[in-house]
């Protein structure tokens, strides 16, 4: 009888289940949310969209450097040089 504690941290909860990997059960489940701030509001600091889109810039110039440099690896990192470009396109359409 072997039993699975399972954990999903969030930001504002955290959700568990424990499951029995023998009888293919749900034994218990349950999530807890919290609030940090204490009755305080929260301070989000923003920066420029300009800055933010010039790092983006550097990021997928240095992720297709290492794209054509390191072939072994090449889907890797064409992966991280779209990621980084969805984000940039996200970012520039708000």
């Amino acid at each position: 009888m072997s039993k699975y504690l399972g954990l999903d941290l969030g930001s504002n909860s955290i959700g568990w289940a424990i499951i029995d990997d023998s009888a293919k059960k749900t034994i218990n489940y349950g999530v807890h949310n919290f609030d940090n701030t204490n009755g305080k509001k929260r301070i989000k600091i923003k920066k420029p969209k300009s800055q933010t889109i010039l790092i983006l810039n550097i990021l997928i110039g240095i992720s297709a450097t290492f794209c054509i440099v390191n072939l072994e690896n090449w889907q890797f990192w064409l992966n991280i040089i779209l990621t980084i470009f969805i984000a940039k396109i996200t970012l520039s359409s708000q």
